[in-house]
């Protein structure tokens, strides 16, 4: 038995991937690129509306012995009217994986790390702002709530997007935002399911953001059933979809799953220093009984610091925690923190701990930036897809449970990273080791280096008035 149980350990840390922020997210790259624009003039309104692009990024990595290159083209378009804008951008990558970029994918059981060459539009939105207070969106976008670094831990950007409804109003120095989508449906499918159950994913935030400080609470719903749809409770950001909730005489804990967050940020030294914070309430036991106060709490927290020391250094520091439950539920799948088989929150998932940070220098003479990183994450049994129904008879008592929980692994990295900027194209080098280890167990330690360049290259073109 110990020998089975140290190989499977040993499989397991093997498996280990590149820390998340390594591992390449089509869309937070397509925003970060910066884009060499070429201007032209023309007197015809069509040409004046558009702003067409194409971006491409090659790279290379060396781990683990083996040598994977990627190639992803990105390309889009932006029509510009008076009241209406359109968006719409695609991508052809040789190493796209359903769930964090594909959306066309059918959904597979567990997760689907399967890659393959694939064109797919990453964003197709139709925004109509009729003045600065209002902007209503419908289509494909990214979302990202909160202050960290890595994602928020009620809406993150990486994922493949969402398809939905987007809302933004600004009033009176407050900013109020509102998703609301459909997620892949449950047993989406299965011969035993004809009718399946369709889930829905709606949020809302509202913000107070000042130079100096500011502060957003921040709600979301699951919520799911055969031949249910949207519902105009939860199209409506501002209303509190956790009394929704409790007066569902229909669906209640098991057909809904509210969850809620509050965020903060506060600048010193003339915004050279920055500290935040990130407090996400997925479930909280409240009564006083035993049997509730013997369970664990599903709370998750973020917290971390960016700062600037003109022409020295900058960076951040960032740790935080998802406890065990959190994104699960007892009611199965059709409850979880997923879409086909992605994070909707955090990459992180539940029963984590992280604690990571960069600290950067910029060269003023010469366009070249070098960043140090650090990365530690300490990862439990419990993930995304554990099955608390099954596992029942030892739900109750885990508040006296470590997190992360069981047998946890250890992933440790470090790595430098040059980069060198010329008229908005970038080539970057980069090089590290990564140490995984299953903690306590001996033998299952194991150390990879790795070393890897990126090139990206951007145009962008559009029409001005003669």
């Amino acid at each position: 038995m110990k020998i089975i149980a140290l190989f499977l350990t040993i499989f397991a840390v093997s498996s280990f991937a590149l820390p998340i922020v390594l591992e390449e997210n089509v869309h937070r790259n397509a925003v970060a690129d910066s884009v060499f624009t070429i201007r032209f003039e023309s007197n015809l309104p069509f040409w004046q509306a558009h702003n067409f692009f194409v971006r491409t990024k090659i790279g290379g990595l060396v781990y683990d012995g083996d040598f994977n290159t990627r190639f992803i083209a990105y390309f889009g378009d932006s029509i510009g009217g008076q009241h209406l804008n359109f968006v719409a951008s695609a991508f052809l990558d040789n190493k796209a994986v359903h769930g964090q970029m594909l959306d066309w994918v059918k959904p597979g059981k567990g997760h689907d790390t399967n890659e393959r060459v694939s064109i797919d539009m990453y964003r197709i939105m139709l925004n109509f702002t009729p003045n600065e207070h209002i902007l209503i969106g419908m289509g494909k976008d990214y979302y990202n709530w909160g202050p960290s670094q890595l994602g928020g831990l009620m809406l993150s950007d990486y994922n493949m997007g969402f398809v939905g409804l987007y809302q933004q109003y600004k009033l009176a120095g407050f900013t109020i935002r509102g998703l609301a989508t459909q997620l892949s449906s449950s047993n989406w499918g299965a011969r035993t399911t004809p009718t399946p159950e369709h889930r829905f994913f709606s949020a809302g935030r509202i913000e107070y953001y000042r130079e100096r400080w500011g502060m957003a609470l921040s709600q979301s719903m699951i919520y799911a059933g055969q031949n249910r749809s949207f519902e105009i409770p939860y199209l409506i950001p501002v209303f509190p979809y956790h009394y929704v909730q409790i007066s569902s005489w229909r669906y209640g804990n098991n057909g809904e799953n509210s969850a809620g967050g509050v965020d903060a940020y506060v600048n010193f030294l003339d915004k050279n220093l920055e500290l935040y914070g990130e407090f996400f309430v997925d479930d909280i036991q409240g009564d006083t009984d035993e049997r509730s106060q013997s369970v664990q709490n599903a709370l998750a927290f973020v917290a971390g610091t960016k700062f600037n020391i003109p022409n020295i250094a900058y960076g951040f520091f960032e740790a935080g925690q998802i406890n065990s439950f959190v994104y699960n539920h007892i009611a199965g799948y059709s409850m979880k923190f997923l879409n086909k088989d992605a994070f909707i929150a955090s990459p992180l998932g539940p029963d984590n701990q992280l604690f990571w940070g960069k600290l950067g220098h910029d060269f003023k003479n010469i366009p070249l930036k070098a960043e140090l990183y650090g990365w530690l994450l300490r990862q439990g049994e419990r993930d995304i897809n554990y099955n608390i129904k099954e596992e029942i008879g030892w739900f109750q008592g885990t508040r006296s449970h470590n997190i992360p929980f069981g047998n946890v692994k250890r992933e440790t990295a470090t790595w430098a990273s040059a980069i060198y900027e010329h008229k908005h194209n970038t080539f970057e080098l980069y090089g590290g080791v990564s140490v995984t280890e299953t903690e306590k167990i001996s033998g299952s330690k194991k150390a990879n280096p790795f070393i890897g360049f990126s090139l990206n290259a951007a145009i962008g073109i559009g029409w001005d008035k003669k």
